[in-house]
């Protein structure tokens, strides 16, 4: 009962589908599927639905693709409806001549694939009126990708038809309960352009509530060249949807057993549709739960054991999406020593180290930390050994990084080594300046300092660049043999020149984007904020 009303609460709540649920565990999304997804349009996303008037000109994808489906023509622009699909936003289709096309064409590939949507019909007005279909004709060799289309009577499933077999032996799964709100999911793998595949199918409503496989159905070249369209096909012997549509994934692949039986208890749970799961679905009473990187899950516990509790459902959800967005930018395998310096409940656990050998703590004591704005150096006397030697990381290979949530008010070291020959340094100037040294005796610097995230990297022998600000500044310098030294936050590692600036994230490692760790910190550090009371 807790979980089905988290359904009730607004789209963006924290603690809804792109946040966390009861318990402090974070719900499964279709962005879960990774590269797979293709398409992804979500009616209660209402940043998503662009209007004219209260007609819907573009139903904006989710998935990333940009492969948003759109109507120029005002008057078959399909209607947004607040509360049109179980009492929840949906887009209604007028089967007259309502249909959204997408602009580009492969948006899924031909041969495997799969299609999943929650939708309702809500008349009968005749034959072949798509859900979710192609802007190929349905009675040449090229037929296009349908996922459901409806008959006289029934509902059919089906996808990649090269030819329909009204007794569903083929392709199709019939279903006769027609006007009900459902979910359906049809997913195609193996065989080749006009060979067999397997066709697997999942129609929820009371007459059909359990997997169809259907086998041996072929397909023809150019099938899914074609344009996605959504409510209908706009073919001469074809027509258009009388429906409420309300949320579409398109796959580029078909899903194994378990991502389909997730992303079905997440359209159930999400629509209020549960009552039509197979009784024996995994997710028939609770919803799918998002993948926790182990990782992240790893770094976690630790910080919960040296805190001595446990931390809030939403800080384990901002280092998890930090995890598992390092990891998706390819950058993850880079970070050989970091901290995360805030989030934590104790100094204690924000000394834990993320990756890497925990830092060595000179001074620091609980009442230098918050939570938010993590860990405040007194220019004098305190700073923390990275115990990450300077020596470690590939000459003409390497990174070096912290979060500034306040600045220096004096010259001083924020991550350095001590001396200046064969030197890895942050140093920051007053007035605002900073200065980057990698493996080097000379430096990068620019005229200007922030607070966010500042960093420096060496990717060749010559090349060398400092980032502050936003902005990225690349020079020419040579590098000479890493200083052996081990590596001081807040200081060098044997105290010389300490900051008094407010650190929060500090990072070691080979070279990476230096941009994509910019983005990935300041949006970590932006959820610890929204985070945390």
């Amino acid at each position: 009962m807790v979980l089905e009303l988290v359904n009730k609460l607004p789209y963006d709540h924290p603690y809804r589908w792109d946040g966390t649920a009861v318990g402090g565990v974070k719900l499964w999304r279709p962005d879960e599927l990774g590269a797979n997804l293709a398409l992804w349009l979500d009616a209660e996303d209402t940043a998503s639905i662009i209007l004219n008037g209260s007609n819907v000109s573009q139903w904006s994808d989710k998935s990333g693709n940009d492969h948003h489906v759109i109507q120029s023509t005002s008057s078959a622009q399909p209607t947004y409806q607040p509360t049109g699909f179980v009492g929840k936003p949906t887009v209604f289709f007028d089967a007259i001549d309502d249909v959204l096309a997408c602009a580009t064409t492969n948006v899924s590939s031909q041969g495997d694939l799969f299609y999943g949507a929650a939708f309702e019909m809500l008349s009968n007005t005749g034959n072949w009126r798509p859900i979710v279909g192609t802007d190929t004709s349905e009675n040449t060799s090229n037929d296009g990708t349908l996922l459901l289309q409806r008959m006289s009577s029934r509902l059919e499933v089906g996808i990649h038809d090269a030819g329909r077999t009204d007794t569903g032996s083929t392709y199709a799964v019939q279903v006769t309960d027609l006007f009900v709100p459902r979910i359906a999911t049809v997913g195609r793998t193996g065989g080749t352009q006009g060979n067999g595949g397997t066709v697997t199918v999942t129609a929820t409503g009371p007459s059909q509530s359990s997997y169809l496989t259907q086998a041996t159905q072929t397909w023809s070249t150019g099938e899914n060249t074609t344009r996605i369209q959504i409510g209908g096909r706009q073919q001469s012997n074809v027509g258009w949807s009388n429906s409420n549509i309300s949320e579409v994934i398109v796959c580029n692949t078909d899903l194994s057993t378990t991502d389909r039986q997730k992303l079905e208890g997440y359209l159930a749970h999400k629509w209020g549709l549960t009552a039509n799961l197979p009784v024996d679905h995994p997710y028939k009473t609770t919803p799918p739960v998002a993948s926790v990187d182990s990782d992240a899950q790893a770094y976690i516990t630790a910080v919960e054991t040296a805190d001595g509790q446990a931390l809030e459902a939403s800080v384990k959800t901002a280092i998890n999406d930090f995890v598992v967005g390092c990891k998706s930018d390819g950058i993850w395998d880079a970070i050989k020593s970091s901290a995360i310096l805030a989030g934590a409940r104790t100094l204690n656990g924000a000394l834990q180290p993320l990756a890497g050998t925990a830092p060595t703590n000179f001074n620091f004591v609980s009442g230098d930390y918050d939570r938010k704005t993590g860990l405040k150096g007194n220019g004098s006397n305190k700073y923390l050994d990275s115990n990450r030697n300077n020596n470690t990381d590939p000459r003409n290979s390497k990174h070096i990084a912290v979060y500034q949530s306040s600045l220096a008010t004096s010259d001083s070291l924020l991550l350095a080594t001590t001396n200046t020959t064969g030197r890895s340094a942050l140093i920051s100037f007053t007035p605002g300046g900073i200065s980057s040294r990698i493996n080097s005796g000379t430096n990068t610097a620019n005229n200007g300092n922030a607070i966010g995230f500042v960093g420096g990297v060496r990717t060749s022998s010559t090349a060398t660049s400092a980032r502050v600000g936003g902005t990225d500044f690349p020079e020419t310098v040579n590098s000479e043999a890493p200083l052996n030294q081990s590596l001081g936050v807040f200081a060098a590692s044997d105290g010389q020149v300490p900051t008094d600036a407010r650190l929060s994230f500090y990072s070691i490692g080979e070279a990476l984007d230096l941009a994509l760790l910019d983005t990935r910190v300041s949006n970590l550090m932006t959820a610890l904020n929204g985070a945390i009371t």
